[in-house]
């Protein structure tokens, strides 16, 4: 008869095989569970002490959420831990009552679907590759970017892989933590004392404006490029979006929560999209063309009102998805506040950014949405020469892109827009 296993010696074995995987793995595999071999209490002291400053929940979860199974926890867990240790930590994870899903979701992704290019996002939307003609502002507005379908792929919680997942690589440093008597890290922990959603909003205004502090010689994310530290800031960036995105799991939502919260999203992309832009920082951030489009659509995807749409529209024509950049163009000058000029700044975004076979039909949208604008009695505030300006160049960049026909419609449409500015 031979004699039973060790239980340490099965958690050894588990270890050896789990070493090998590069991806998370889901509950129900070959692997039986460890939770009964690990103290849950100790492990959510151990997690806090040892785990937390990753993992910004602060209480795991996270691993909890994703369903992480028990020997990816363990693997992980033994390059910070002890093997008991990280036995305790698995029994606490397991002890979480959370709603679970696989590792493999791409959370927020539009549609709860990728698909394959940007000509199937096209056809799947408009069922054709064509702007449609008899699109109206209200008809468009009817699409929320948060459900359309796109190629661009949102994040995987965790990529052991790459730097396109949400969890960062790094803890929110504590001299941003620190700096200026410590503001940041206490509306943290006020946060998680109350878990209210105004003191989440407080600590991320608060962990925002810590990472662009000028007067921090530490801030990663400050404008001017000399003191720029794109990886340093990527990965803060990335550490707050982990920590709104969890509020958002928790509760289960997939709305827009706050512009504190999904900004940080457009932000992390807006550090990507400096290091491709920018001489000197070349390779700084892996990926980063992709990580722009990602993370700024993610951002926009919440809030399409705002942000300047050549930013992302750049991105997504670098990114060979210009039927993607038309949407986000038309769709973001539709959602525009009134009063503003960004309308038609967009305009003008259509021919810059577009896909060249829709500049005709995407630019008459453009400007017959100006048009509605001002019958309503919408104007921009401010500057109407640079109204006037952006309107003269939309048109002036399509015309080499349009038939004559389609240049004297486009013309009519204009000489209306500057008569009425």
């Amino acid at each position: 008869m031979k004699a039973p296993r060790s239980p340490l010696r099965t958690v050894a074995v588990l270890i050896a095989g789990a070493s090998a995987c590069t991806q998370p793995t889901v509950p129900g595999d070959e692997n039986p569970p460890l939770v009964d071999l690990g103290d849950p209490v100790a492990g959510e002291l151990a997690f806090q002490e040892e785990c937390a400053s990753c993992h910004a929940s602060r209480d795991g979860f996270d691993l909890a959420h994703f369903a992480y199974s028990d020997t990816t926890i363990l693997r992980r867990a033994v390059g910070h831990v002890d093997t008991a240790t990280a036995l305790d930590i698995v029994a606490h994870i397991r002890s979480l009552g959370v709603t679970r899903e696989s590792p493999d979701v791409r959370i927020f992704q539009p549609g709860g679907e990728l698909v394959a290019g940007d000509m199937e996002f096209a056809t799947r939307l408009f069922g054709g590759d064509a702007w449609p003609d008899t699109l109206s502002t209200a008809g468009l507005l009817a699409l929320s970017p948060r459900d359309v379908p796109v190629a661009v792929p949102f994040p995987l919680w965790s990529d052991e892989q790459s730097n396109r997942d949400w969890l960062p690589d790094a803890p929110f440093p504590d001299a941003l933590l620190d700096f200026g008597e410590g503001e940041a890290r206490a509306r943290l922990d006020e946060y998680r004392r109350t878990r209210s959603i105004q003191d989440l909003i407080t600590a991320l205004q608060t962990l925002v404006a810590s990472d662009r502090e000028e007067e921090n010689p530490e801030a990663p994310c400050v404008e001017l490029l000399d003191r720029l530290e794109p990886a340093a800031c990527f990965d803060a960036r990335r550490w707050v979006s982990s920590f709104g995105a969890q509020f958002m799991l928790r509760h289960n939502l997939n709305a827009p929560v706050h512009n504190a919260l999904h900004d940080v999203w457009w932000d992390i992309g807006h550090v990507a999209r400096r290091t491709v832009l920018s001489d000197g920082f070349e390779g700084e951030i892996p990926d980063a063309l992709e990580n722009w489009v990602t993370w700024m659509y993610a951002g926009w995807a919440f809030e399409p009102e705002r942000h300047a749409s050549f930013y992302l529209a750049a991105g997504l024509a670098r990114a060979e998805m210009p039927r993607h950049a038309t949407f986000h163009v038309l769709r973001a000058q539709a959602a525009r506040m009134e009063g503003s000029v960004a309308p038609y700044l967009d305009a003008a975004n259509v021919p810059r950014y577009g896909h060249e076979p829709w500049v005709p039909a995407g630019l008459s949208f453009a400007y017959r949405h100006l048009l509605e604008r001002l019958a309503a009695g919408d104007r921009p505030e401010g500057d109407l020469a640079q109204a006037r300006a952006e309107v003269e160049s939309a048109y002036d960049l399509a015309e080499p892109l349009v038939t004559p026909a389609e240049a004297d419609a486009l013309r009519a449409l204009r000489d209306d827009i500057l008569a009425q500015l």
